[in-house]
């Protein structure tokens, strides 16, 4: 057999009364308010509320409210304490989400774009050790910016690294100081530019390209050759003694050059025949202190052509065969 106890029920339709528009109060044996309806709300005391069915309950002693089935709110909700996620699996929404205070990630939970969730085509995260921007198709990932404003990436707080002007130069910077900057004809850099490839340069000698591939070294041959850096301009002073200039043909020594080979003047080649003869080139000729001296053999076989004049200082003793259609004086 149920027993039913009320205690405390007041009915009230007094207009004097502070609370003119209560109807119904209910309180326990030590006053404390447990329900009341009145003409313009409802309140529930300290009890707990079970329905039938147990669509919602609502917790006597924390107050919390449990439902058991959807829950559809056609106004506004409002929520002053923290709504925790821990069985909330989705959320669902036609409109804007607005985080006040921002929004929270653990490491590896991830901001996920396009496709659908699981199979994002673009995801931003932090996986415990880096930041990442990940792209997950073969788009590109742009950082775009209008209105003239510029796209800079920076380190540290405040160092530059990367700084894009809106219509203008891109800067790369070491450390904030800036070392390459582009320019509308090419760019420019600050400090020394080391190509540990070698360089692309086109290399011409007396109109022929010597090189037009990379180039690591420029490579100064021969003996005597000097050069001098200059900080405080930054230029180096080259001086090429001649050494082995004219591939290998010239050697220096303290009292001046020489050449094992035949030596023309004002003329453009000493392939001729006429010059060299069907041998050997001339031999032995030395200019110095005004005093021209000739060796006194004539080496190998030459031919002097109607032409030429040759001479030499006598006595000569030939050796080979010498053909003259010309002059040849032996004085």
């Amino acid at each position: 057999m149920s027993t039913l106890r009320i205690h405390g029920i007041e009915a009230k339709s007094d207009p004097t009364s502070a609370s003119v528009n209560e109807k119904i109060k209910i309180t326990n044996s030590n006053g404390d308010l447990l329900f009341h309806l009145d003409g313009t709300q409802s309140g529930i005391g300290t009890v707990g509320i079970t329905t039938t069915g147990t669509t919602f309950h609502v917790d006597r002693a924390t107050g919390e409210i449990t439902f058991v089935t959807d829950a559809k709110f056609n106004g506004t909700v409002g929520i002053a304490g923290t709504l925790t996620y821990e069985d909330v699996t989705n959320i669902d929404s036609v409109g804007l989400i607005t985080a006040r205070d921002g929004i929270f990630l653990p490491d590896n939970k991830k901001l996920e774009f396009g496709n659908q969730a699981g199979s994002s085509d673009f995801r931003i995260y932090h996986d415990g050790t880096r930041n990442v921007l990940a792209g997950f198709t073969a788009s590109d990932i742009n950082i775009e910016s209008y209105f003239g404003a510029d796209v800079n990436i920076v380190t540290n707080s405040n160092h530059y690294a990367i700084k894009c002007i809106s219509n203008a130069q891109v800067e790369l910077y070491h450390d904030n100081i800036k070392r390459l900057e582009t320019t509308s004809s090419g760019a420019v850099v600050s400090g020394i530019l080391t190509a540990t490839g070698g360089f692309n340069l086109g290399i011409h000698s007396g109109g022929s390209s010597v090189a037009s591939g990379p180039v690591k070294i420029l490579n100064f041959i021969g003996i005597g050759n000097t050069f001098q850096y200059n900080a405080g301009t930054d230029t180096i002073d080259i001086s090429i003694a001649g050494g082995a200039g004219a591939g290998g043909t010239w050697s220096t020594y303290t009292a001046g050059i020489a050449t094992s080979k035949s030596v023309g003047v004002n003329t453009s080649t000493l392939d001729d025949n006429d010059l060299v003869g069907v041998g050997n080139s001339f031999q032995g000729l030395y200019v110095s202190n005004g005093m021209v001296i000739t060796d006194n053999k004539l080496h190998g076989n030459h031919y002097i052509g109607t032409a030429f004049n040759g001479m030499m200082a006598g006595p000569v003793t030939i050796e080979g065969t010498l053909t003259i259609d010309g002059n040849y004086v032996v004085v």
